[in-house]
Formats: structure tokens, C-alpha cells, sequence
């Protein structure tokens, strides 16, 4: 039960957390800093793109780790359910 609950704090709570405070901005200043020489005002959109596309790749890999889990579970459910 207690590894259940701290799998639910980390994909539900500090993963996505992480995510949207620190991964998703930190990627968008890394490319505006390295792209803004070469492409001077276009590089803050195109920084914001990028930061779009990890959070979108974060959104998917976090709907793939929800849907595994929740099959898990309700497999384990099954088996106590069979077991009864």
C-alpha cells in the first residue's frame, strides 16, 4: 500500500511538477540562449516551440506511465477479486 501511494505522489504530484517548473522553462532558455544569435528575434519563438514540444513529449510519456499503472493496478485487483 505505501508503494502504492508513493508512486501516486511522484507520477501525480512531483514529476509533473518538475516538468512544468524546471524542465519546460530551462529548455526554452537553453534554445533561446543558443539560438538568439543566429536568429535574432525569431529565436524566442522558436524557443517557445521547443518548450511546447518537450511539454507535449512529457504529456504523452505521462499518459503512457498513467495508463500502465492503472492496468497494473486493476490487474492486481483482478487477482484479489479471483482469489475471493
Amino acid at each position: 500500500m505505501a508503494k502504492s501511494i508513493i508512486n501516486i505522489i511522484f507520477f501525480g504530484l512531483i514529476l509533473p511538477w518538475l516538468f512544468i517548473v524546471i524542465v519546460a522553462p530551462y529548455s526554452a532558455y537553453l534554445a533561446l540562449s543558443n539560438l538568439k544569435e543566429y536568429l535574432g528575434p525569431y529565436a524566442q519563438i522558436v524557443s517557445y516551440i521547443i518548450a511546447l514540444a518537450i511539454f507535449a513529449g512529457f504529456l504523452l510519456l505521462w499518459y503512457k506511465i498513467t495508463i500502465r499503472y492503472v492496468q497494473k493496478m486493476l490487474a492486481v485487483y483482478k487477482e484479489k477479486e479471483k482469489k475471493s
